[in-house]
């Protein structure tokens, strides 16, 4: 998830760079939070 804690895209650009509902990407950075 460091695209998103770069602070360079938003959840909606990894979402579609990636090919992804936003969901699945909260999801994943929830989940990369709760591990750090």
């Amino acid at each position: 998830m460091s695209l998103h804690q770069g602070g360079k895209h938003t959840t909606t650009e990894i979402a579609e760079l990636f090919g992804v509902a936003r969901s699945t990407v909260y999801r994943a950075i929830q989940r990369a939070g709760s591990k750090a």
